[in-house]
């Protein structure tokens, strides 16, 4: 996680330096079904909201915005529902359009 955090953290700063005026927005990653985060170690929501914390806290130490897809994505018991994915991780068609409608009700 560290690692990844640290990557993203100079792609920040680059950024923020070729446009200090512009207003950043880290979109956390995105949920998975709770099949496909019990089958392994590399898609579970633990290892989600792990990172999902990490650019939580990269965006607030940054100045950027956060926007929580598992809260957007997610249904009542944490996970992308069975019913909105092939394979437990890509998301179907309607999750598409409410991420995109997440983000237009979620900008400053």
């Amino acid at each position: 996680v560290q690692t990844f955090i640290d990557y993203y953290s100079a792609m920040l700063d680059t950024i923020i330096a070729a446009q200090p005026d512009c207003d950043i927005y880290i979109m956390g990653i995105t949920p998975v079904s709770a099949a496909k985060s019990s089958s392994g170690e590399v898609f579970n929501m633990t290892r989600i909201t792990e990172y999902n914390t990490a650019l939580r806290q990269l965006a607030a130490d940054k100045g950027c915005y956060y926007m929580d897809l598992v809260a957007a994505l997610a249904g009542p018991d944490g996970y992308l529902p069975a019913s909105e994915t092939t394979d437990g991780v890509h998301l179907s068609v309607n999750m598409y359009q409410k991420w995109l409608n997440y983000v237009r009700t979620h900008y400053a």
